[in-house]
C-alpha cells in the first residue's frame, strides 16, 4: 500500500478540450492492479504500452522518457502532487489517443517525467489517462474480473448500449462535482464531509484539518513518508476512521492517510475533505457515471446498513 508514494494522481489544471466521439457503445478493457494503481494498455501516436488510469488527473499526461522525439510546445503551467510539490514548467503536445476501439484525435497532452512511478511499479509507464477522457463515459470497474467497461452515453447520461451487461447495482449514490472531481457527501459524527472519487489514489486520504473536527472517530496507527516526483519526502499519518455514513449506509472501517489537501483544494470550486481511493473502491464492482453524476455499487462489502 505504501508504494502509493509514487503516484496519488497528477493534478494539472487546464481548460476543457473537445474531441469527436466514435460510434462504439461500449468496450471492455482488461486491467492490472500494481499495488492499488490501475494499469491499462493504450496507444498514443505509434506507441502502445501501459498507462495509469487516474480520474484525479484532469488531462492526458505522457512520460517524457518515452516521448523524447515528439513535437512539444512550451507552456507556463505547473503540476502539483499531493505533497504540494510543483514540477518544472510543463511542455505540451497534440496527439492521437487510442483506448481499445475508441480513438480520439487532436488530444492535448502534457509531458512529465514519470520515472519515479516506473521505479515504484517496476514497469514502463507511457503516461496517465485522466478525467478529460473518462468524463465522456460511465465507467464500470470490476475489480474481481480485472475489467473496466466504458459505456458511451447519450446527452442525458443514459447508456447507448442496448444489451444489459450487468445486474442492477445494490446501491446508487448521487454525486456532486468540483472542477474535475466527482464527490459524495458523508457524515462522521455531526460533521458532513466531501469525499472526492479518485481511481488514481492507491488509498483513501483525509485532510488534516477535517480530521480535527471528528478526532474521536479517527484512530491513528503509524506514520509514513510520501515521495514527490522530485524526490522530496514528507511525513504523514496513517489511521482508520469509524462510523462514516452515506445517508443511512455505513462505510466499513477503512484505512486512510491524513495530510494537507491544500495543493488540491486551491484549484477546486468546492473544497474537498478527502479522497476515496482504490484501497476502498476496489473491494467491490462499482460504476461512475460522469454525466448523471452517480456512483453505483454492486455487492457492497465495504458498506453496511445502519
Amino acid at each position: 500500500m505504501l508504494r502509493l508514494s509514487f503516484l496519488f494522481g497528477i493534478f494539472l489544471y487546464f481548460f476543457p478540450i473537445t474531441a469527436a466521439c466514435s460510434q462504439v457503445d461500449h468496450i471492455v478493457i482488461p486491467f492490472q492492479l500494481i499495488g492499488n494503481t490501475i494499469i491499462i494498455q493504450a496507444g498514443v501516436q505509434d506507441r502502445s504500452g501501459f498507462f495509469v488510469l487516474d480520474s484525479g488527473s484532469p488531462n492526458l499526461v505522457l512520460n517524457t522518457k518515452h516521448f523524447e522525439n515528439i513535437r512539444m510546445d512550451a507552456t507556463s503551467f505547473h503540476s502539483t502532487d499531493l505533497t504540494g510539490t510543483a514540477s518544472n514548467t510543463l511542455t505540451q503536445t497534440i496527439v492521437h489517443l487510442k483506448v481499445g476501439n475508441i480513438e480520439r484525435r487532436n488530444q492535448k497532452a502534457f509531458l512529465i517525467d514519470l520515472s519515479r512511478i516506473e521505479q515504484g511499479k517496476k514497469i514502463n509507464i507511457l503516461g496517465v489517462i485522466g478525467y478529460k477522457f473518462l468524463k465522456q463515459f460511465e465507467i464500470l470497474f470490476d475489480y474481481q474480473q480485472k475489467e473496466i467497461t466504458l459505456f458511451a452515453l447519450d446527452r442525458k447520461g443514459e447508456r447507448m448500449a442496448k444489451s444489459s451487461l450487468h445486474t442492477p447495482p445494490n446501491h446508487v449514490f448521487d454525486l456532486k462535482k468540483s472542477s474535475h472531481f466527482l464527490y459524495l457527501e458523508a457524515q462522521i459524527g455531526n460533521e458532513t464531509i466531501k469525499l472526492g472519487l479518485d481511481c488514481g489514489a492507491e488509498t483513501s486520504v483525509l485532510d488534516k484539518d477535517a480530521v480535527r473536527s471528528f478526532k474521536n472517530h479517527f484512530f491513528p496507527s503509524h506514520g509514513v513518508s510520501l515521495i514527490a516526483f522530485n524526490g522530496k519526502k514528507s511525513s504523514v499519518n496513517i489511521g482508520s476512521v469509524r462510523q462514516v455514513f452515506i445517508g443511512n449506509t455505513e462505510l466499513e472501517l477503512f484505512e486512510v492517510i491524513v495530510m494537507d489537501l491544500e495543493s488540491i483544494n486551491q484549484n477546486l470550486v468546492v473544497k474537498l475533505d478527502g479522497l476515496l481511493g482504490n484501497g476502498s473502491l476496489s473491494r467491490n464492482k462499482i460504476a461512475i457515471n460522469y454525466k448523471k453524476q452517480t456512483l453505483s455499487i454492486w455487492d457492497p462489502t465495504w458498506l453496511a446498513k445502519r
